[in-house]
């Protein structure tokens, strides 16, 4: 990362650790996508190992394998590599599992302490991501701790003292994550580009609206993906909340355990597809689909033993019946091609070809070129601008260019983002930074720049300064497709 620091030295919305992660793997391996790739891969393959852990925790094999397969397909399906938001659902599905662990025991002094400190970990990949999840552990904690003291498994007291040690120990973490961030320097940037740049304008221009049902009818996947939380979150508030007897006093020990880590999972789920709602789209829904795998299979595990007798013939059908309806689920939602595409990704070796550090990333024939032009005209340490064709009205632009051409940006807002550098104060910025960093060399990619989603940002803001800039400075010296090539008019 060349000792640049995220917020402080580039805007971003993410928390440091993914960059710090990135930035350990391409130090020690070497700077490829082969090794972006294979990390990402090892995140997944976190997220899916938790899942089956968990589950496997509570329920039979038989109950556990289906929804692992159930969050591979999800994995494999509803992704973006390297997205900050694996990482931090690993660490949610973590924290979540050992509050239930905790919760089972008998109350003690800081027993939340290490979850605490998990959603501390969360936070620095996502920062709304653990304050969702410490809410629903939150909530989980003072539900589970009521729901035994109505059954006098504690007294009165161990409720408020869940509900002090809880708050406690997530002040203490939240005041460590500051703490850090402070001694880095990236505090007061991080709260600038959170709450002044981007919570101002983020629904707005990048809400996604949930779809109607009349959509979801035509697409089986879509619907399993969007009303998998809810599903389990009504299964969930039926089975802690119905006296169904359980067939034998035996399984009255293991269905405790099952419904504290039902309720701890259901409450993530909810949380993170709350999350999601902002922006719908299975990436962002990811999340709390992966959280709902536990919370279902231990529903279901309940449910099984709760009306079905240990070793008998309706056990066992019950049990196939969940084996076929999750086949069934990965069918819907695995979807063939997407799977396909990212699989052939990390095999193909169309771009063997410089730029080195390119393989196995698929980039289109026309890019390619302009990438090595670029490459040829900017010397070594020189800072350039990955800009679109306008910035009235952004929806993203190429990030890579910088990373595959082991360029730095000429302006720390590098990252577009609807209302951010389309305003007046952030295009100003800009101008400066390319004016004081000397860039000479702008790539300019018009490939999005006709792209239109249901929320403001298709809307034009008007401000057209960094545009006027960019045609009063540079020069337009080559093409490739839908990418330019500008170069700084020589001084008068």
């Amino acid at each position: 990362m060349a000792g640049e620091l995220p917020s402080r030295d580039f805007y971003t919305n993410y928390g440091p650790g993914q960059f710090l992660l990135s930035g350990i793997a391409f130090k020690v391996f070497g700077h490829t996508m082969l090794v972006a790739r294979i990390l990402d891969a090892l995140q997944l393959a976190i997220v899916i190992a938790l899942c089956w852990s968990v589950t496997r925790s509570v329920a039979s094999t038989s109950i556990a394998l289906p929804g692992a397969l159930c969050a591979l397909a999800m994995a494999l399906t509803s992704r973006s590599p390297l997205f900050p938001l694996v990482p931090a659902t690993a660490l949610s599905i973590l924290a979540a599992w050992v509050t239930a662990r905790r919760l089972a025991q008998p109350p003690r002094r800081f027993e939340y302490l290490v979850p605490s400190l998990i959603i501390g970990a969360v936070s620095l990949f996502r920062y709304d991501v653990a304050v969702l999840v410490g809410l629903a552990l939150g909530f989980a904690v003072l539900y589970i701790r009521w729901r035994q003291y109505r059954s006098g498994q504690v007294g009165h007291p161990a409720i408020w003292r869940s509900i002090r040690g809880y708050s406690t120990c997530l002040a203490m973490t939240a005041s460590l994550v500051i703490i850090l961030l402070l001694i880095c320097g990236m505090f007061p940037y991080t709260v600038r580009d959170l709450f002044v740049y981007n919570s101002s304008n983020y629904v707005a221009m990048r809400n996604l609206p949930f779809p109607r049902l009349s959509d979801i009818n035509g697409m089986p996947s879509g619907a399993l993906v969007y009303l998998s939380p809810v599903i389990v979150l009504g299964a969930a508030i039926v089975v802690s909340t119905t006296g169904l007897r359980a067939h034998a006093v035996r399984a009255q020990s293991a269905f405790d355990g099952r419904l504290i880590l039902l309720v701890c999972f259901a409450s993530l789920s909810a949380a993170l597809f709350a999350k999601g709602l902002v922006r719908t789209s299975p990436l962002h829904m990811l999340g709390g689909n992966l959280a709902a795998v536990p919370a279902a299979c231990a529903a279901f595990a309940i449910i099984l033993d709760r009306t079905t007798a240990p070793r008998g013939l309706g056990r066992r059908t019950a049990q196939f019946a969940f084996l076929a309806l999750a086949l069934l689920w990965f069918g819907a939602v695995f979807e063939l091609d997407v799977a396909e595409r990212n699989v052939r990704s990390v095999f193909d070796s169309k771009s063997r070809s410089e730029p080195r550090r390119i393989w196995p990333l698929d980039v289109e024939d026309h890019r390619l070129a302009a990438l090595r032009d670029l490459a040829a005209r900017v010397k070594e340490g020189e800072r350039i601008l990955s800009v679109t064709g306008r910035h009235d009205k952004v929806f993203v632009n190429d990030i890579s260019a910088y990373w595959l051409l082991d360029r730095l940006p000429g302006t720390r807002w590098h990252h577009f983002d609807p209302g951010v550098q389309t305003s007046r104060a952030v295009q100003r910025e800009m101008i400066e930074e390319a004016e004081r960093l000397e860039v000479r060399t702008i790539l300019r990619d018009r490939t999005w720049d006709h792209v239109e989603e249901r929320n403001l940002s298709a809307l034009s803001s008007g401000v057209g300064a960094f545009d006027d800039y960019l045609s009063s400075n540079f020069d337009l010296v080559a093409s490739y497709g839908s990418v330019d090539i500008l170069t700084r008019k020589p001084a008068r």
